[in-house]
């Protein structure tokens, strides 16, 4: 887990959440509409030097410390579909309660074109899927911290014609222990001189509320008509209230001070330069807050960049790890409208289907095939979701999957039938089946193999050599240490199958 934000982490360990403000000046204030007087919830303010900024609550009330020698600097205030809001500090009266008032902004519609091209639009999804961990802010003094991930349209700008029109996009939730956790969606173009995060182009609210633990959030932009020329970033912002913010920092200075030793803080590049970045060795992972998935795998990072900052006008900054992100992106605007599956009931496969759509939402699944039988009659065969994501391959009912685990059930029907028929014993140890199998000094027996319970150790998941055999070459013997034991489990599978199927058995497969 990346935690960012070192000597935010820092200061809240040693001086506490809140308590820490008393010496520091703090405003307090109400964000409104001039028009209604009507509040605005989750409106960014921040100094425009200084990287302490917070978001508003509901009621469109906020508390801001204002750290020391930042009495010369400018309070900002934007909110999506209003104007923005400068006040110097200095015209700030100390302990008065600050209103400010934003007006509305007017929404210019833009020209509708009509093509009679016969080309058929192209549409695709882009982004990261990759997971290898999580990313958790617990520096809960400021709020509005944003990640960003780096969409580069242009990469199939040859199969796609521009402008290109945004549709869904997703957020791979790792891990979420708070009550309900909300995100606002973000997309910027990319500026030319630095290479961060520019234009707000999204100039609505879109925000996504969920109690859900894990999985996949979900933000609808097809009915906005958002169009993009070339590259964008991504970008969620994590919308904390007081209540959780209070709990994400009690929890975490609560572990660092139960587990100190577990807290490390190195130097990484990052694009060529030295970043600090601080994980937690092992634990914390239901610390309170929300863990944002992120990948730190090789392909993954060079295939994409992500960006990173702790307030709303912070200063952006490269991660080290990947956010786990996707977009959808078509040539025409409403291409990508969400499609409802519409069941009448008692419509079995109908809902079925619209279950396992919902399940893949949820997931991230890109594909699946799926068979249901009832009373030996196939009442269900479809195939859902792209055999090949890049290339829009759709699955069939011929496309090929690994079976992994599912080999399991096979091999265990057939092992109960062969105990049913007397042909095999449980409970003794292998070598009565398999002679060539080596003594231990505890016995392996049919029923701890099949119970995940004979010590065989896991295979290497980054290594593919380590389970999976492409015909009958022998593996080299430096190979050999770190494998026998996932050998001779698959063994056991292969010996059931055969014994089941009447074959003959050959000879032991960890000896050819």
């Amino acid at each position: 887990m990346n935690l960012a934000g070192w000597k935010s982490a820092l200061i809240l360990l040693l001086q506490g959440c809140c308590g820490m403000l008393a010496a520091q000046q703090v405003i307090h204030g109400k964000i409104q509409s001039r028009k209604d007087r009507l509040p605005i919830a989750f409106a960014s303010i921040g100094l425009k030097n200084f990287a302490a900024g917070t978001i508003s609550e509901t009621d469109g009330s906020f508390a801001l410390v204002i750290p020391a020698g930042a009495s010369g600097d400018t309070l900002l205030v934007t909110s999506l579909g209003y104007t923005s809001r400068a006040v110097p500090l200095r015209q700030i009266q100390e302990n008065k309660q600050l209103e400010l008032l934003l007006d509305g902004k007017i929404k210019t519609l833009r020209t509708a074109f009509v093509s009679t091209s016969k080309r058929k639009p192209v549409r695709k999804t882009l982004g990261n899927h990759d997971v290898t961990g999580g990313e958790y802010e617990p520096d809960t003094v400021y709020s509005g911290r944003s990640i960003a991930l780096l969409v580069d349209s242009m990469a199939v700008s040859g199969k796609m014609k521009y402008p290109l029109y945004v549709g869904q996009a997703k957020l791979k939730i790792l891990r979420n222990n708070l009550a309900r956790c909300r995100f606002r969606i973000r997309i910027y173009d990319v500026d030319p001189l630095s290479g961060m995060p520019g234009k707000d182009l999204l100039q609505q609210d879109i925000i996504v509320e969920s109690d859900r633990r894990r999985g996949w959030l979900a933000f609808d932009l097809s009915s906005i008509d958002l169009s993009v020329e070339g590259p964008f970033y991504l970008c969620f912002e994590q919308l904390l209230n007081l209540a959780d913010r209070t709990a994400v920092a009690d929890g975490y200075r609560q572990f660092l001070q139960r587990y100190p030793d577990r807290l490390r803080i190195d130097t990484v590049m990052v694009n060529g330069k030295q970043e600090i970045s601080q994980r937690l060795l092992r634990g914390g992972i239901d610390l309170p807050g929300t863990f944002v998935a992120v990948s730190a795998a090789k392909p993954a990072r060079a295939a994409h960049r992500t960006v990173t900052r702790e307030t709303s006008f912070a200063e952006w900054k490269p991660s080290g790890s990947i956010l786990t992100a996707t977009v959808e992106l078509a040539e025409a605007p409403g291409l990508l409208a969400g499609k409802q599956v519409a069941c009448a009931l008692p419509d079995g496969p109908c809902n079925a289907t619209k279950y396992l759509q919902e399940l893949m939402e949820e997931n991230g699944i890109p594909g699946m095939q799926v068979a249901v039988s009832m009373n030996g009659t196939t009442v269900l065969s479809q195939g859902y979701g792209y055999a090949d994501m890049q290339q829009q391959v759709p699955v069939t009912d011929s496309t090929s999957f690994r079976i992994h685990s599912v080999s399991k059930t096979f091999t265990a029907v057939a092992v109960m039938q062969l105990v049913a028929q007397g042909q095999l014993q449980p409970d003794v140890p292998v070598q009565q089946y398999l002679p060539s199998f080596p003594v231990k000094k505890y016995p392996v027996t049919l029923r701890q193999a099949l119970g995940h319970l004979a010590g065989f150790r896991d295979y290497h998941e980054d290594d593919l050599s380590d389970y999976i055999r492409l015909g009958t070459t022998a593996m080299p013997l430096k190979r050999w240490k770190y494998s026998a034991m996932t050998r001779y489990c698959l063994c056991l599978v292969q010996l059931f199958t055969i014994r089941c199927s009447g074959l003959t058995l050959p000879a032991p497969c960890w000896r050819k």
